[in-house]
């Protein structure tokens, strides 16, 4: 080592003074010399620093002095200790170095700073820290995180004794309200564990960042994760973390939760009439109103479209009644309060837990099946989930599903009722064809029943068709070799015209089967005529250029369209057979039927009366100037074959006369 140092041997520098070794690869030299010099002198260690430059490059060494005493205690001497500190004086280099830059880092970044004792005192602050609780770093620094800023950091102490007593870092979120500005800020403050070479927690570090955009940012997009846009009414996802705690909560105080769903009646007609502008007013009005009658913890929820749903706490179903009939009443004032709306009505369908189930989608779908049948009955109408109503959803289901995959050859057929003059020949005018399903699970099944399913499923255009096809093959044998044509009435379905070029399925049935446009008329619902769409009232006009007849069907239950008869090319006006059932005893009735064929009279449209059950309506009818009427009185739909068979006997019977 003395020689790899010196580059001379022991025995070399033996008698030799620390200069007289001096080589060009050592530094220090003179000043060990002279520390050891004052050594000699007046007893006292010393330490003296010499640097080599090897070839395996500088290296430091510590030189520790020591006087030696003689048996008087005189200094006799010295010894002269060294090592080797190149690496030591490295590490504490770079520990200097490292904080340096944590100070330089520190000191300038944006970022609170601050280091802690395990039990709180503050051990350094950077000027971020210092300036945001008002006072100069030294101030601050040996004193506990309680003070300072009217206690800024008071709820950190405690997070700080967590971090070193667990060992691992902690992060925590800190409000406060700023003194000056009286703003709410927040800031999130990382803590991390100091350990020394032992592994024990010496002190605590922490850094915090204002997070007060962020975290706003962050509850906005919260907030418009849980809210409808265009109403400001909580949405769909309030509705799954509100019904599960309130229907808790209402068991628990033996009471029940009524989930009521509403939506408005003829909200399509209203956006359709005002404009879409209009509508979305309306349906913020109506947020509005229900808002004020509920609690921030059960608020009204909009799902969608027109409909919002209420969570109600009640102890019975005749206290969510009279909380639907409120909502009514205060939908009704809207176009009170605001000349703006029109009078607005709603109808209900409502859930009960735990009765009708206690999860969310359960009582969602019974009141959405409650709702459903509301309608069906009228305006302003309120519905409570009964078990036949889903029973009634499985069976319409399933005959969604039967008429998807049915075909029409094999399981329906087209029963004829004739149409016959009420005069005293009893001629037949024509039939009306009626479509009838016998399916092979579901046995027969009624018009009545599936075709309001096949409109609202969209099959109506494909039963339409065949309906249109066979109806025309139908006429086309009826006539053959007739001198008097028969018409074949057949139903047209609005939404068959609004999914459908009804104009051209005419076409198509009477091009395939030979069918003149004259033996065929089609019959048109009231509500029809209302429709502004130009596909409808331009469909009507080609049918008519074509020779179809066309026929206004059950008139007078329907919308007023007594505008449009005078407009459109119509052929036959049917009154309702509603009409007829006690018009032989009924003034009221017979007035009503009597102003409908007076009606038709002058703007020269036939009459045709459906539904004639008894003699005593026919007469009556025949005095009222009805020359047209069907019903079972005149005969029941039949088959097509039998329909054949008893045209045949009843043509034998009148020659025969």
């Amino acid at each position: 080592n003395h020689r790899s140092a010196t580059g001379s041997g022991t025995q070399e520098t033996l008698g030799l003074r620390p200069t007289e070794m001096d080589r060009p690869s050592m530094r220090g030299v003179h000043e060990f010399e002279a520390r050891l010099m004052e050594v000699l002198r007046t007893g006292e260690p010393g330490e003296a620093i010499l640097t080599f430059d090897l070839p395996g490059g500088r290296r430091t060494h510590s030189l520790l002095i020591r006087a030696e005493h003689d048996a008087e205690g005189a200094v006799s001497g010295a010894l002269v200790i060294g090592r080797d500190v190149t690496d030591l004086i490295a590490a504490q280099e770079a520990i200097a170095r490292r904080e340096r830059e944590f100070r330089t880092l520190a000191e300038n970044a944006k970022e609170f700073i601050g280091r802690w004792s395990p039990d709180g005192v503050r051990l350094y602050v950077n000027p971020a820290l210092a300036a945001l609780m008002g006072r100069a770093p030294d101030e601050l620094i040996g004193q506990p995180s309680r003070g300072g800023m009217g206690g800024l950091f008071s709820d950190v102490t405690g997070a700080i004794a967590l971090c070193a007593e667990e060992a691992r870092p902690r992060t925590i979120l800190h409000t406060y309200s700023n003194p000056d500005d009286g703003s709410t800020r927040v800031h999130e403050i990382q803590l991390v564990p100091e350990f020394d070479e032992c592994g024990t927690v010496i002190s605590v570090l922490g850094v915090g960042r204002d997070v007060t955009t962020v975290t706003r940012q962050r509850e906005e997009l919260e907030h418009a994760s849980r809210t409808d846009s265009l109403t400001g009414a909580a949405n769909r996802r309030v509705l799954y973390e509100v019904l599960p705690d309130a229907v808790v909560a209402a068991e628990q105080a033996g009471r029940h939760v009524a989930l009521i769903l509403t939506d408005l009646d003829g909200f399509k007609h209203l956006n359709d009439l005002y404009g879409h502008t209009f509508g979305d007013r309306l349906l913020r009005a109506v947020a509005h109103a229900l808002a004020a009658c509920t609690t921030p913890d059960r608020p009204a929820i909009r799902l969608g479209g027109d409909e919002f749903v209420l969570i109600a706490e009640v102890d019975s179903p005749t206290d969510a009644a009279l909380v639907a009939h409120g909502i009514q009443v205060m939908l009704g004032q809207l176009g009170r309060d605001d000349e703006r709306f029109p009078p607005v009505d709603a109808c209900f369908g409502i859930s009960m837990s735990p009765h009708d189930g206690s999860e969310p989608d359960t009582l969602l779908a019974a009141a959405d099946l409650a709702l459903h049948a509301a309608k069906r009955k009228g305006r302003s109408r309120v519905e409570f989930y009964r078990a036949e109503l889903r029973a009634a959803a499985e069976r319409r289901s399933t005959i969604e599903d039967a008429l998807r995959n049915t075909v029409p050859d094999l399981e329906m057929e087209l029963f004829l009722q004739p149409i016959c003059e009420l005069g005293p020949s009893g001629a037949v005018w024509g039939v009306e064809a009626l479509l009838r399903w016998r399916h092979p699970v579901l046995g027969q099944v009624s018009p009545n029943e599936f075709i309001p399913v096949a409109e609202q499923c969209g099959q109506i255009v494909r039963l339409g068709r065949w309906v249109l096809t066979q109806a025309a093959a139908i006429a086309t044998e009826l006539n053959c070799g007739r001198a008097s044509p028969l018409r074949v009435c057949v139903n047209v379905s609005t939404r068959q015209f609004t999914l459908d070029d009804v104009a051209d399925a005419v076409v198509d049935a009477l091009r395939s089967t030979g069918c003149d446009p004259r033996w065929i008329q089609l019959e048109l619902t009231e509500s029809l005529l209302l429709e502004e769409i130009p596909l409808v009232h331009d469909a009507i006009d080609r049918l008519r250029a074509l020779g179809v007849g066309i026929a206004i069907d059950d008139f007078g239950t329907g919308y007023s369209a007594l505008h449009y008869l005078t407009k459109l090319p119509i052929d036959h006006m049917k009154i309702d057979k509603s009409f007829l059932r006690d018009v032989e005893v009924d003034a009221h009735q017979q007035e009503i039927v009597r102003a409908l064929v007076a009606l038709a009279s002058a703007i020269d449209v036939d009459v045709v009366a459906e539904g004639i059950e008894t003699e005593g309506q026919a007469v009556f009818l025949r005095g009222m100037g009805c020359e047209l009427g069907q019903g079972f009185l005149l005969a029941v739909p039949m088959p097509r074959d039998q329909l054949v068979a008893w045209l045949a006997q009843r043509e034998h019977s009148a020659r025969s006369i």
